[in-house]
């Protein structure tokens, strides 16, 4: 007897239960939703360190541009990144091996439209602003791009180019850099 309900003890052991699989199963899930959103929000932040270097190096391009020209590239509007190495005129392999074009772009300006990314480059008055102290044409230029992180410390940098009249960047998003002139 000792034996059979040895038999019948080990045949109700053998499966989990409906409620163990459940506990399995949403424990599973949710350390699967924490690692996504962590991989996620380590993506974000390595695509906006990326733009910051490109956008670095091609502000050194523009300065070395600048030393051998004596004025920055002309532009008659903004330029935008298109995914191809031209998409800044006068930025030659002289200057830069390649231009940089940002890693997730979606074609708008990120100088004037919040959640834009890309890189916008434009050089002289913007919006027929004029600058005090700054004479003759392309003698400064506005560089930005829109950053993902909504935390990164750089977001949000508003600013105006010295005295210049109307060359506030109007995307809180933005990233933006200014000639060294």
């Amino acid at each position: 007897m000792s034996a059979l309900l040895r038999s019948n003890i080990l045949k109700s052991k053998r499966g989990f239960t409906l409620v163990e699989l459940i506990v399995t199963i949403t424990i599973i899930a949710v350390l699967s939703a924490v690692a996504l959103t962590t991989y996620s929000s380590a993506q974000t932040k390595a695509r906006d360190h990326r733009r910051k270097q490109d956008i670095k190096s091609i502000q050194t391009a523009l300065e070395l541009y600048y030393s051998v020209n004596k004025k920055y590239p002309s532009s008659t509007g903004w330029y935008l990144s298109d995914n191809t190495s031209t998409w800044l005129p006068g930025l030659d392999t002289t200057y830069i091996n390649q231009v940089p074009n940002d890693p997730k772009k979606n074609g708008q300006n990120p100088v004037l439209t919040s959640g834009a990314l890309g890189y916008a480059f434009r050089s002289g008055p913007i919006n027929g602003g004029s600058c005090s102290g700054i004479s003759g044409t392309d003698q400064y230029y506005i560089l930005a791009t829109g950053l993902e992180d909504k935390n990164d410390g750089e977001r949000n940098a508003i600013k105006q180019y010295k005295d210049c009249n109307n060359d506030t960047p109007t995307n809180p998003d933005a990233y933006v850099v200014f000639s060294n002139q």
